[in-house]
């Protein structure tokens, strides 16, 4: 758990508001039984850039994300795309098509993992972490609120089509939803899809940029096997 002294100086830095201060956290309908999803943390940690073992052994990622879950449990745990999936697959997505949920797997672990990967101190990393989190388009989509996941899924389909016309009616032709790909790759910041040196270069554009760079990434990585993905 997080001292009052630790508590003092994570304010100090910048960090997101208590729970108790959002509007949809304790007490809310929204906010019960998230602490639950701590269970899941037995599933992820050992999948999680499993060649960094000191990871699991330490214990720091453990500490990490339990402590996340004790400070926000309006959050609580998430895994990745399933999580995501469950949230839209009990109703059609935009152009009718259903939404088919896949096995789970880390979601959330990957981004305190990386963050473990350049820090020593496992409450720095829990600051950072927390704030990383508290962003609007990670907060939207860790939600797991359905409209706000739409809006983003719709934000990014708009700057598909308009940059990436052929491979985006590609795409539509044979119902590859971004559902499939793009929310899969946000969720963990592309630590699950590229190799970690290109991730440190995304997250410093994204920590500066925000959304609209997390767009950019996918759409360059769209553009680089476009050719391949058009045979």
């Amino acid at each position: 758990m997080v001292s009052e002294a630790e508590n003092k100086r994570f304010g100090s830095q910048g960090g997101p508001p208590p729970p108790s201060s959002h509007p949809d956290s304790f007490g809310s309908p929204a906010a019960a039984g998230k602490e639950e999803t701590m269970q899941l943390l037995d599933q992820d940690l050992p999948r999680t850039l499993p060649q960094y073992q000191f990871l699991q052994t330490s214990g720091s990622l453990r500490d990490v994300l339990q402590t996340f879950v004790r400070y926000r449990p309006d959050i609580g745990y998430v895994q990745g795309a399933s999580a995501v999936a469950s949230v839209l697959s009990s109703r059609p997505d935009v152009d009718g098509h259903t939404i088919h949920p896949w096995p789970p797997g880390p979601g959330m672990s990957y981004l305190a993992a990386t963050l473990l990967l350049y820090m020593d101190d496992s409450f720095e990393c829990f600051t950072c972490f927390a704030n990383l989190l508290n962003q609007p388009f990670c907060f939207d989509i860790y939600r797991l609120q359905r409209e706000q996941l739409d809006l983003h899924i719709k934000t990014f389909e708009y700057f598909f089509k308009l940059n990436l016309p052929a491979l985006y009616q590609l795409f539509k032709r044979y119902d590859v939803e971004p559902m499939i790909y793009y929310l899969d790759w946000a969720l963990t910041l592309y630590v699950k899809c590229l190799p970690l040196d290109v991730v440190a270069r995304v997250w410093d554009s994204y920590l500066l940029l925000g959304e609209a760079f997390c767009i950019r990434t996918a759409l360059g990585i769209l553009k680089l096997f476009g050719k391949t993905l058009s045979r």
